[in-house]
């Protein structure tokens, strides 16, 4: 905690701005690109995939909390596998509305005890109260839910969530303030404006909660309310931490502006988007915003902005074009955390970041001025956007990025169309080719992390020759103990990117490249898992007598591990195919 800052007690920034693979690349064919399509593909995993990607996909719903979803979620809670119904219920604890409730109720009578404790909390963060239903204890039954909802209809529910408003309970402020999102009607509308106006000292989480059910509710009269809080907090200071600031005193005025924005995101008329269009190139530098939220002054820069994010995903639900004016902040907006970096594939703020820009007129723009500063004849930097490709966030500990190394950090996001695989793969060449430095080694990584991710089979020559005839990370000897580091050679070690795009190209001539580096123990840790990572994606391609024999002396467990997996795949394709 001391180094992470408080943020692994921040759940929203952990789950959604700080998330790893909250927006994946590639959606299913003819679903649109945005949060829409993120919710189809969620829906055919909920639908159709295996238990473990069930259950993920109903998490990941949760987190998303789209009303859209409430069909597929109530459907899974008839799923064959317990677990997927358990987390089916939580997820519509967070998204659900008064459709919701019926399904629940029926969920009160599974034969899973956690299933029906998961529909019961469900019911409750959906109203707000306690029916004293318990599953652990003989005898409960869905009938203290059911006698509840014959008492009271929906208008007597929403009476006693306003009423709860106005309680001196606290607790019972922010449960309220939150149910009237999922079950409120929009005569709640301007009980919610009037209590976030009356009680600006009330806790951060209850107007957090308010700001969010307006909206959830769509309230367009909150827009101009919504607004000035934005205007108000966007560059507000909060001034000196009255104690170690990593405890996140500070934080009040960046999660008052994110949620204002987040509210005015699902509104979504054009109105309530304006001002998040409007407001972007005016926010400061993104790791203040971190710093204020607790993260240490070493790592400010590794961690995304909640108001940064907030915008992008307002803007990607509502597929904003008209935001060429914006762009350069929110390129600036990407952080350099050069741990996660190391991260073969790219974090959900860069997928999201990159969504957003692609629906811009600026993408050829971006990648022909990250080309021309790594070094292509053929492109030619666009001024007003070489400083936003080039700009690194702050990195006390490890130091910023060159503009070699952010340009090539940019690309690696930004780039989603194929057609640029034969240019960018040029420039991973003609940077393999120049002597160690710290530049070449993170200009190297990110090109083979974008080439993995297009996923063009004439990248896989100037791949293998990075893992065949660069030279392997102990040939530059060891570092003493008690050093942290093992090798001298310098970081990130691009080979361990090299090899993991390989892997993400379905081909078989990688196969034995692949085998030769995982058995070359002159080949770093993390070279060798990426390679048993590739291994495992191209099972279909590999003997697996021969992953087996590799897995069984591995000396490494955790790659051992997946080489088992490899093997039993590649044993599953051998049988297949013989049938």
């Amino acid at each position: 905690a001391a180094n992470g800052g408080v943020l692994n007690l921040q759940y929203d920034r952990f789950r959604e701005a700080a998330a790893i693979t909250l927006f994946p690349v590639t959606p299913i064919p003819g679903a649109p690109s945005d949060r829409l399509g993120e919710v189809a593909q969620l829906t055919r995993l909920l639908n159709s995939g295996d238990v473990s990607k069930r259950i993920s996909a109903a998490q990941m719903l949760g987190v998303l909390r789209e009303r859209s979803s409430i069909g597929a979620l109530t459907g899974a809670l008839k799923d064959s596998a317990a677990q997927v119904r358990r987390n089916a219920a939580f997820a519509l604890s967070a998204c659900g509305d008064r459709s919701a409730v019926k399904p629940l109720l029926d969920a009160l009578d599974d034969k899973d005890v956690f299933v029906a404790q998961a529909a019961n909390i469900a019911i409750e963060n959906l109203t707000a109260h306690s029916a004293g239903f318990d599953p652990f204890v003989e005898p409960s039954t869905s009938k203290l839910w059911r006698d509840y909802f014959a008492q009271n209809n929906w208008a007597a529910i929403e009476s006693s969530l306003v009423k709860a408003l106005s309680s001196d309970d606290p607790i019972a402020q922010f449960n309220a303030a939150q149910a009237i999102g999922h079950v409120g009607s929009q005569d709640s509308a301007a009980v919610l404006r009037d209590f976030i106006a009356r009680n600006p000292e009330a806790p951060l989480r209850t107007i957090i909660a308010a700001i969010r059910s307006l909206g959830y509710l769509r309230d367009t009269q909150a827009i101009l309310m919504l607004t000035k809080l934005l205007h108000e907090n966007m560059t507000k200071d909060p001034g000196a931490s009255p104690d170690l600031h990593e405890l996140g005193w500070l934080q009040k005025p960046v999660y008052l502006t994110a949620t204002a924005v987040e509210a005015l995101g699902r509104i979504g008329t054009p109105e309530a988007i304006e001002p998040l269009v409007q407001c972007a190139p005016g926010l400061l530098d993104f790791w203040q915003y971190t710093f204020w939220c607790g993260d240490h002054s070493w790592l400010m820069g590794c961690h995304s902005s909640p108001i940064h994010y907030r915008i992008l995903e307002a803007l990607d639900r509502v597929q904003a074009a008209d935001i060429d004016a914006i762009v350069p902040t929110m390129l600036k907006s990407i952080p350099i955390d050069t741990d996660r970096a190391l991260l073969h594939e790219t974090d959900s703020y860069e997928n999201l970041t990159a969504r957003v820009i692609a629906k811009s007129n600026l993408s050829r723009e971006i990648l022909d001025t990250c080309l021309a500063v790594l070094g292509d004849p053929k492109a030619k930097a666009v001024d007003n956007l070489k400083d936003a490709v080039t700009a690194s966030p702050p990195a006390i500990s490890v130091l910023p990025h060159d503009p070699n190394s952010r340009a090539a950090q940019i690309a690696s996001v930004v780039c989603l169309d194929a057609k640029y695989a034969a240019r960018f793969r040029k420039v991973f060449n003609l940077w393999r080719a120049l002597p160690p430095s710290r530049p070449r080694s993170w200009v190297c990584f990110y090109m083979a992390r974008l080439l993995g991710r297009l996923g063009d089979p004439e990248s896989i020559d100037s791949l293998l020759a990075a893992l065949e005839n660069d030279a392997t990370e102990a040939s530059f000897g060891y570092e003493d103990p008690p050093n942290v580091f093992v090798y001298k050679a310098m970081t990130p070690f691009y080979r361990a990117a090299a090899a993991d795009a390989l892997g993400r190209i379905d081909s078989p001539r990688a196969v034995e490249t692949l085998i030769k580096t995982l058995t070359d123990f002159d080949n770093a840790v993390c070279v060798r898992n990426a390679a048993a990572e590739a291994l495992l994606r191209l099972s279909k391609y590999a003997s697996a007598d021969r992953l087996a024999a590799i897995a069984e002396t591995y000396p490494e467990v955790s790659t051992q591990r997946i080489m088992g997996e490899a093997r039993r795949r590649a044993r599953l394709h051998a049988d297949a195919s013989s049938q």
